[in-house]
C-alpha cells in the first residue's frame, strides 16, 4: 500500500506541472491512465486532487458552472419543479448537468426564498401560502431610535404599477433622512404583482423584473432601513403561484445588488417587541384582506375583537386599505398606513378612496414597557 501511495503522490506532482493526465502518467512511470481512473474510483481524496490539478476536469467544471448559472437553465429547472415532483437524477439528466451541481442549484433557489420540499432526492415546490413569522423582532427603542423614539410608516407603494408615485415616495424618504428617522416600517404591497384584473396597469409583468425595478427605484437613503412585510395579495400572488417566498427573495436579491437597507420581516404580519428596562410593548405590522368598509373603523374594530387578550398588540399598523386612520381600541393604538399610489381603475370600480401620504410615529415608554405617549403624525401628499 505504501508503494501505491508513493506512486499516487508522484503522479500528482507530475500532474501539477503538466496539467495533462497522460503526460503525468509517463513522467511518473504509472503507465496507462486506466490505472489512474481505477485509483480515482476507489479513493475519493485522490480523485479530488486529480480534478484540482487536471486541465481536463477544470474545463468540465468551468463549462458546467457556466451552464448552471445560465438563466435559460435556471428557468428550465423552475418550470420542471412547477410541473410536479421530480427526482434529482432526472433533473440532472434533463439539464445535462452533474447531480452535484443540480443539488447546488436547488440549494441556491432555496436560499433565494423558493419553498422547496425534498424527500429522498424527490423535489417539489410548495405552493401553499406560507404562515406568518411567529417570532418577535426585539428592539430597544432607546438604542434604536435614540432620545427621539420615532419611526416612519409607509404602505402599499405598489411599485411597477402605472399608478405608482415614486415622486411622493422619495419625498417621504427625504423627510425621514432629514429628520433623523433611521427605521421605516412598510406594511405590505411593496410592488404591484400581476393578475388578470391589473394586467393593463402593470409596467413589468414578471416577478424578477418587478424585483429588479424595486431594487433600482425604491428610495435608498444613508442611515435609513426599510423593514417590510408582504401581503397575500399583489406580491403575495407569487407565493401560491410560483412557490416562492417573495419577501425573502426580494431581500436576498437586494443584498446581492449591494442593498442592505431592505429587510424582510415576514408574510402578512410581524410582531416587533419594543423592550424597556423591565418589560416591553408589542407593535404588529399587519396586511389584512377584504375591501374597505363604509366606516373606516369597522375592520380594525372587528380585528381587535377577534384577538385573544394575550395576542393583543399595543400598536397595530394596518396596510391594505389605502386609508389613514388613528384609533384607540381596546387599549391598542391603531394606525391605518395609507398608500403612496394613485387610485387605480380597479379601486375606482370598487368605489374605494385612497389617502396618499406617510406617517411618523413618536412613542414614550415607562420602565415596564407601557406606552406613556403615542403621537401619530400624518403627512398627507394629496
Amino acid at each position: 500500500m505504501r508503494g501505491v501511495d508513493t506512486k499516487k503522490q508522484e503522479f500528482l506532482n507530475a500532474l501539477e506541472e503538466t496539467g495533462v493526465i497522460k503526460e503525468a502518467c509517463e513522467i511518473s512511470g504509472v503507465g496507462s491512465d486506466r490505472k489512474v481512473r481505477h485509483w480515482m474510483k476507489r479513493d475519493k481524496e485522490f480523485a479530488a486532487e486529480v480534478k484540482k490539478r487536471s486541465d481536463y476536469y477544470k474545463g468540465i467544471s468551468t463549462v458546467a458552472k457556466d451552464i448552471q448559472e445560465s438563466p435559460v437553465v435556471r428557468g428550465t429547472l423552475l418550470r420542471k419543479l412547477r410541473s410536479g415532483t421530480a427526482h434529482i437524477r432526472d433533473l440532472a439528466s434533463d439539464l445535462n448537468l452533474p447531480v452535484a451541481q443540480v443539488r447546488e442549484m436547488l440549494g441556491g433557489l432555496k436560499a433565494e426564498g423558493y419553498r422547496l420540499v425534498q424527500k429522498c432526492d424527490y423535489v417539489t415546490l410548495d405552493f401553499v401560502e406560507p404562515v406568518s413569522n411567529p417570532e418577535k423582532y426585539v428592539i430597544d427603542p432607546k438604542e434604536h431610535w435614540g432620545t427621539q423614539q420615532k419611526f416612519g410608516v409607509v404602505s402599499d407603494t405598489h411599485l411597477c404599477s402605472t399608478c405608482e408615485r415614486l415622486d411622493l415616495l422619495n419625498i417621504a424618504y427625504d423627510y425621514f433622512a432629514d429628520n433623523g428617522i433611521s427605521t421605516v416600517y412598510h406594511a405590505g404591497n411593496i410592488v404591484e404583482g400581476v393578475a388578470r384584473h391589473n394586467q393593463r396597469e402593470v409596467r413589468y409583468p414578471g416577478m424578477d423584473m418587478q424585483i429588479d425595478y424595486c431594487i433600482e427605484h425604491y428610495p435608498q437613503r444613508d442611515g435609513v432601513t426599510t423593514q417590510y412585510i408582504t401581503g397575500d395579495c399583489h406580491e403575495g400572488w407569487w407565493n401560491t403561484r410560483e412557490g416562492v417566498d417573495f419577501g425573502r427573495h426580494l431581500e436576498v436579491m437586494a443584498k446581492a445588488a449591494g442593498r442592505e437597507d431592505l429587510v424582510n420581516l415576514g408574510h402578512v404580519e410581524a410582531d416587533i417587541e419594543l423592550k424597556a428596562k423591565s418589560g416591553s410593548a408589542t407593535m404588529r405590522l399587519f396586511h389584512p384582506g377584504g375591501g374597505q368598509a363604509q366606516a373606516i373603523s369597522y375592520h380594525p374594530q372587528k380585528t381587535l375583537e377577534s384577538y385573544m387578550e394575550v395576542d393583543r398588540p399595543d400598536i397595530l399598523i394596518l396596510g391594505h386599505y389605502h386609508v389613514y386612520m388613528s384609533l384607540w381600541i381596546r387599549k391598542t393604538w391603531v394606525i391605518g398606513a395609507g398608500t403612496l399610489q394613485d387610485q387605480t381603475l380597479y379601486l375606482k370600480k370598487k368605489r374605494m378612496k385612497v389617502d396618499r401620504g406617510f406617517a411618523v410615529i413618536e412613542i414614550d415608554q415607562n420602565d415596564k414597557g407601557e406606552l406613556t405617549r403615542f403621537l401619530p403624525n400624518w403627512m398627507p401628499l394629496d
